[in-house]
């Protein structure tokens, strides 16, 4: 029996908006290692072109229908769908916008399972550990520039995204050194992990008590907590959040909009379908944008890291995925999956480029008070293929790589499993992907050019 919900989706006045989302971004794309501004004034001005006369602000809306109970749920585009999503905030938060939040009878399971747990992507994840260390710097800038307010208050400090904590450990421990340069040893600093209730809080827990790396170990004045609720809902009150970070987490998408046929990520997707992924990134990025204003008090930073594009236009990983597709089809043939369950195997995931990700800004240079400080991408080398090519093992590099794609990947893909399935079965399943995609990749083994992009927005003091 399906049931109600509430789900953002970022809709606009006119068709000609769309057209012109569509063609900003692709001119924008063409710009990728120019000046933020550059960008956004290039963004704009396709903007204005495409909407002529017809020129309106886009409206953030919501739609509440009954949710499917398939995993992929395919959002009609029905104006008399939509309703308003945003209402005023009560007077404790008045200088922002408050977002409802959805009631426990209309929260859905999100389209995508949380990380491998038992602290296996904390051992594995070592791309994303790479990509993060590349955007530290960015976060003890902001860091620095955060208004701190009252000294009788405590600084908020949100890792939106945290998995199981040990990526979150360096970049937090790097923030909260710079924030008592200028607030003293004794100020109360509160530290919010934030994931969906599924995640292994208990390894975050016991690395935040026994990692060396643990921001909270020889600082008594800090103290970390856990909401296990989705960041695609508000999570903490408005005007709250001093210092947001982000690493990874947002290439998440809120829904998975429409299969695809013959693989699972969207990258190979192509015309309508790869549209509906791009317009599913838009709405999702702009909904975790207006939570995180709410959120943030005046002069707070957020920083957020993400997968990019690299100098091919590529996410990076797509030889290593296409490897994972092959395999799944020999399941298939050996009937260790069905059919259907192969047909809902799709990643809810989706790596935006530069320009997707400052979209939201073009038109009126911020969004929802948000304004965007820096943008930067950097190539994000591959320590197993830098191992590999000092070493030549081919059947470490292979077993690095499938263990990296296991411990990210193979839970959201075993959520479309068929519900019969036991523990065991499931535990098979990822057994026998792992092994099949480490037999593959020993025998071809690819280089995985990654990427990684930073942004820093601000949410400034009302003129």
């Amino acid at each position: 029996m399906g049931f109600s919900r509430a789900m953002v989706l970022l809709a606009t006045q006119s068709e000609g908006r769309r057209t012109l989302v569509k063609e900003g971004l692709r001119a924008g794309e063409d710009h990728a290692s120019g000046s933020i501004q550059d960008s956004l004034d290039l963004i704009g001005r396709q903007g204005r072109i495409a909407l002529g006369s017809h020129e309106t602000a886009p409206k953030t809306l919501v739609q509440k229908r009954e949710a499917s109970s398939s995993l992929v749920d395919p959002l009609p585009h029905s104006g008399a769908d939509l309703l308003p999503s945003f209402r005023r905030a009560p007077p404790s938060c008045a200088a922002s916008v408050c977002i409802e939040r959805a009631t426990m009878s209309e929260r859905v399971p999100p389209p995508h399972g949380v990380m491998e747990g038992k602290g296996a992507y904390n051992k594995h994840a070592r791309i994303q550990a790479s990509g993060v260390s590349l955007a530290v710097p960015f976060l003890e800038s902001a860091a620095r520039r955060i208004i701190p307010g009252p000294a009788d208050q405590s600084i908020v400090i949100v890792d939106y995204g945290s998995s199981q904590g040990k990526n979150s450990l360096t970049p937090l421990r790097a923030a909260i050194g710079t924030m008592r340069s200028f607030l003293g040893p004794n100020r109360p600093i509160l530290v919010f992990h934030v994931d969906q209730p599924a995640n292994d809080f208990n390894t975050l827990f016991e690395v935040l008590e026994s990692d060396t790396d643990s921001y909270a170990l020889n600082d008594t004045h800090v103290f970390p907590s856990a909401i296990g609720r989705s960041f695609y809902e508000q999570v903490l009150p408005c005007d709250h959040v001093h210092l947001g970070w982000s690493s990874y987490a947002a290439v998440w998408l809120s829904r998975i909009p429409v299969p695809i046929p013959d693989h699972f990520h969207s990258s190979r997707s192509t015309g309508a379908i790869r549209t509906e992924f791009e317009r599913q990134a838009a709405g999702d990025w702009e909904a975790f944008l207006a939570l995180r204003a709410a959120e943030l008090r005046s002069g707070g930073r957020l920083v957020v890291v993400l997968p990019a594009h690299n100098d091919r236009g590529s996410p990076g990983f797509m030889n290593l995925m296409d490897h994972a597709n092959a395999v799944l089809a020999e399941m298939v043939a050996e009937g260790a999956i069905s059919i259907g369950e192969r047909e809902r195997m799709i990643l809810g995931s989706y790596s935006r480029k530069r320009s997707e990700l400052l979209a939201p800004f073009a038109r009126a240079g911020h969004f929802h008070g948000l304004s965007v400080e820096a943008c930067e991408m950097f190539a994000n080398p591959d320590s197993a293929w830098e191992d590999f090519e000092r070493d030549g093992n081919k059947e470490a590099l292979a077993a690095k790589h499938a263990s990296f794609f296991r411990s990210t990947f193979v839970p959201s893909l075993a959520t479309a499993l068929g519900p019969t399935r036991s523990g065991e079965e499931l535990g098979a399943f990822g057994n026998r992907l792992e092994v099949g995609l480490k037999d593959r990749l020993a025998q071809q083994p690819p280089a995985i050019e990654l990427a990684v992009q930073a942004i820093v927005l601000a949410k400034l003091p009302a003129a």
